[in-house]
């Protein structure tokens, strides 16, 4: 990494401070960049952060797309700084501080999810623990799709005697970290909590009617006796696995991120190529209510029994698949795609970028009468699109059952047939959406 004098820093701005050092805004070699000074205290003559350094440089020489960038270092004093890309937000910004300015749905916390797993994967992968995973250490960039953690190492340079080390961040932090018993797998607990935390956009607690924050010592003997976060209704049954897979008691019984990834990859989403942050509707904007269709109906926050959690997302925005489970509960709706309803605006907004229709023209009802047929042949591609996938699901199935050997059912027939002529009608309205384009 290469090592600069702290003049070559320009026009330098502080953006925040805390045990660790300070994080400043500055101008390096004509780009916009974040500086952080660890205090000589923090550091003092420890040998581990120079290892550190050079582990961070070996991180760097990987070129990980989910981990920060760091482009030089110095001293100024007897600090020591280092140079790096710099975010607009910090998830946990998002998260807590934005709410009133940005909202975050289903896809956009599983993107999050991935690329966060990826990351740790490859820091564990060289031998590298990061020891303090939470939402102000991941910062977003291009508008939210990308995810980088960043902050390595300053867990690490802690003293696990002292107070000061849990003060803040008690609830990530393992059970086993009071015992300076670390591994990799404290990263996984602490990407349990961060998921917990991104699916309720609340703060980690273990008592929802508790006053006040607990000591954190308190804090660390509850969880050390077993205790979690509250758990969370209505979210897909695979994710609360996941979470409580990831924060188990017992460090061996935890996943590995080569697992993560693996489980996570598994689902069959689509991920969209789109920023994942989407500004709220003003509050001076008509508000719609749900159809009665909607395949997701959440719990109002006053409803929800003692120490339960409800899932913080927009359901209008989740995008559901077939056989996904929600953690059950009576008053809930549990998610059943196959009852949906979308309207031909979500299926307009899941077009590439180049195959979404052209705003009709204003007062133009020509313009306006193609631009509604456009989007209902849209809708009928995508329904039969669906009905093709279920239909090739179900001609797989008969393959297998009859070994090859010809058709002996009517209705294997049927399905067959029905099949052939969907076919048929999607090239049909292949052809009408090109003519609807060329207009």
């Amino acid at each position: 990494m290469e090592v600069i004098a702290p003049n070559q820093l320009e026009d330098k701005l502080m953006l925040g401070s805390g045990a660790f050092g300070s994080v400043y805004k500055a101008k390096w070699r004509s780009r916009q960049v974040a500086v952080k000074y660890f205090n000589s205290k923090t550091i003092g003559d420890d040998p581990s952060f120079e290892r550190e350094i050079e582990a961070l440089t070996h991180l760097q020489s990987l070129k990980h797309p989910n981990i920060i960038r760091m482009f030089a270092r110095g001293t100024e004093g007897p600090q020591t700084f280092m140079v790096m890309e710099i975010a607009l937000f910090s998830l946990d910004k998002i998260i807590h501080e934005l709410k009133k300015e940005y909202d975050y749905n289903f896809n956009h916390f599983m993107s999050w999810t991935l690329q966060l797993a990826l990351a740790l994967e490859c820091c564990h992968h060289n031998s590298i623990i990061h020891r303090d995973i939470k939402p102000p250490n991941m910062l977003l960039f291009d508008d939210g799709r990308c995810l980088k953690i960043c902050d390595f190492g300053t867990a690490k340079l802690l003293d696990a005697t002292s107070a000061d080390t849990f003060i803040g961040t008690p609830y990530y932090l393992a059970p086993e970290v009071i015992e300076g018993k670390h591994s990799n797998k404290c990263d996984v607990y602490s990407f349990a909590v961060t998921l917990w935390e991104m699916i309720t956009r609340h703060k980690p607690t273990l008592d929802l009617n508790q006053e006040g924050q607990p000591h954190p010592y308190n804090v660390f003997r509850t969880i050390g006796k077993g205790a979690r976060m509250p758990t969370i209704i209505g979210i897909p049954k695979f994710l609360w696995e996941l979470v409580t897979k990831c924060w188990a008691q017992q460090p061996v019984d935890r996943l590995s991120f080569d697992e993560i990834v693996r489980k996570l990859k598994g689902v069959p989403y689509k991920f969209k190529n789109e920023p994942l942050l989407t500004r709220r509707r003003s509050k001076t904007e008509v508000e719609k209510p749900p159809p009665s269709s909607d395949i997701h109906q959440i719990r109002r926050p006053d409803s929800h029994p003692p120490n339960q959690m409800v899932v913080a997302f927009d359901p209008d925005s989740f995008e559901v698949v077939d056989n996904f489970e929600s953690t059950s509960d009576d008053t809930l709706v549990s998610i059943e795609p196959k009852q949906a309803n979308p309207s031909s605006q979500y299926y307009i907004d899941g077009l590439d970028p180049d195959r979404q229709p052209y705003i009709p023209i204003e007062g133009n009802q020509e313009s306006y009468q193609v631009y509604m047929q456009y989007k209902s042949y849209v809708e009928q591609r995508f329904k039969i699109l669906y009905e093709m996938g279920q239909l090739d699901q179900k001609r797989i199935e008969l393959d297998n059952e009859l070994h090859g050997e010809e058709l002996k059912s009517t209705k294997s027939t049927t399905s067959f047939h029905r099949y052939s002529s969907i076919l048929q009608e999607n090239r049909e309205l292949e052809e009408e959406l090109k003519k609807l384009r060329s207009l």
